[in-house]
């Protein structure tokens, strides 16, 4: 349980490139009966305070909770606090999660997301948008060193364009590439339809590639 680990931008979801990361955190892009059948057993043990299978939530989900939250929060020191506060929040609340309810991970991520808004309810300021140093995060490409540096490039670029979005857009962005939500778990997330969802990710994906694209421009023209 330590570390600030975080899952990034798939290099496909802007750039096009058609190969993604190996998993950081656990990412079944469709849950198996097998895999829910899992995480139930894992729930309902930690539900007895069964350390084993807290542990092992904590790991599956620390790295998609962090990311979320650094992307929002300012410092470093404050985003590992407020994720270790989702998980305390966690424990208190899983007696009375659901498994018929929202899916595990959109769950958690509400969780995370009231946590950020009850931060900045706090200090009396408004969510910010960050441009986070990417260095931070630990990145993993598909085991070749190269990909690595790549994935990170890209995502120092794509951070920076996140400005551009809408705060829903934003948001959805977040959860789908940093926390690593599929349509179906944003949805539940954000309390919104999947057409929705889709049709934001579509937008946003939309600006951002516009947006590397003029990069690109600017960059061989300089």
């Amino acid at each position: 349980m330590d570390g600030s680990r975080t899952a990034g931008v798939p290099p496909g979801a802007v750039t096009g490139v058609a190969r993604e990361p190996d998993a950081v955190a656990l990412r079944p892009a469709a849950a198996t009966p097998d895999a829910e059948c899992s995480e139930r057993d894992l729930i309902d043990r930690a539900r007895t305070g069964d350390p084993t299978a807290l542990g092992v939530l904590y790991d599956a989900h620390y790295g998609r909770v962090y990311g979320y939250i650094r992307y929002k929060v300012s410092h470093q020191e404050d985003a590992e606090d407020l994720t270790q506060e989702v998980f305390i929040r966690m424990l208190d609340a899983l007696d009375r999660y659901q498994h018929r309810g929202a899916p595990f991970r959109s769950w958690l991520m509400q969780i995370a997301a009231n946590l950020v808004r009850d931060h900045y309810r706090r200090k009396g300021t408004t969510v910010a948008v960050l441009s986070v140093d990417v260095g931070e995060l630990d990145i993993v490409g598909d085991g070749d060193p190269a990909a690595s540096v790549e994935l990170q490039l890209a995502l120092e670029e794509v951070t920076g364009a996140l400005h551009l979005l809408t705060d829903t857009e934003r948001e959805v962005m977040l959860l789908r590439y940093v926390a690593d939500l599929n349509i179906a778990e944003t949805a539940a997330a954000t309390g919104k339809n999947e057409n929705n969802v889709k049709q934001l990710t579509f937008k946003a994906l939309g600006k951002l590639r516009k947006a590397l694209l003029k990069n690109d421009v600017g960059t061989a023209g300089a």
